[in-house]
């Protein structure tokens, strides 16, 4: 197994499973894995700029579109059987971020139905669990409510999303690198998803409940985001014609990611 990183990016979430990895990096070149490891059968792509820091369209076109093109491209000349590319759920209007990602979709349709490979585009839903970005909202609302801030300023709420929990997203990844290959060339597809959404003030609520907190919900303090989108879920029955099975349930991953962020953090 190999990975392609940048030289800054932290390694701790590897730390049990380094000694089986070869570590390249991005500034060496894209040809350096090829040229190393020979024959490799499958790319799995997950590199991503969601702009959460502010960061300028075309910041976010070269991370999330020109980056895995190029990479796609070198997989195609050293003959990979298949590309998975983890995608976003939002549809491509509604910020840079969703814009540049279905970008790269795009190519990978056209690719994949030209080349003799096989493009897999997940398409995520709202991923959750310990150990995540500390902007996302599932992790930003818990560890708030675990440090019993005084208020949380929040949207009225309304908007659903479907919140699937990582392990059965790494399920799912699973199931595909192991019955796509036998299928042949082409663009596949997949929502990866509970497939029953929530609305946030539902998870935000039942968040306060598990953490026990004290701070005040102000629900409809902040107005929605421009072009939010008020419902998203996932049609899972491709993933589930594979046999992928949506194991944790909302409440069960919720009550993992409190548990985590109270072994970690000093409130």
């Amino acid at each position: 197994m190999a990975i392609l990183k940048r030289k800054t990016s932290p390694l701790s979430r590897l730390s049990t499973i380094a000694d089986k990895i070869l570590s390249f990096d991005v500034e060496d070149g894209l040809s350096k894995p090829f040229e190393v490891c020979g024959e490799i059968d499958t790319v799995v792509h997950t590199a991503v700029d969601y702009g959460r820091n502010g960061q300028l369209p075309e910041a976010l076109y070269e991370v999330n579109t020109i980056f895995p093109l190029k990479l796609l491209f070198e997989a195609i000349r050293n003959k990979v059987n298949m590309f998975v590319n983890a995608d976003t759920a939002l549809q491509s209007h509604v910020n840079a971020y969703s814009l540049s990602k279905h970008q790269l979709t795009e190519w990978g349709r056209l690719l994949g139905c030209q080349y003799d490979f096989r493009f897999i585009n997940m398409r995520l839903e709202h991923m959750y669990g310990p150990g995540d970005d500390e902007k996302k909202f599932p992790h930003f609302v818990i560890k708030s409510l675990l440090r019993n801030v005084p208020e949380l300023l929040l949207t009225p709420g309304e908007q659903k999303r479907d919140f699937v929990y990582i392990d059965d997203v790494v399920s799912a990844y699973d199931i595909i690198m192991a019955t796509i290959p036998q299928k042949d060339s082409g663009f596949y597809e997949f929502s990866i998803g509970s497939g029953v959404p929530l609305s946030i003030r539902d998870f935000t609520e039942k968040a306060k409940i598990l953490t026990g907190s004290a701070t005040i919900l102000k629900f409809g303090a902040l107005p929605y985001r421009k072009n939010e989108v008020m419902l998203s879920m996932a049609d899972i029955r491709a993933i589930k014609n594979l046999g992928w099975v949506h194991k944790v349930m909302l409440d069960e991953g919720m009550k993992k990611m409190v548990e985590s962020e109270k072994s970690l953090c000093v409130f």
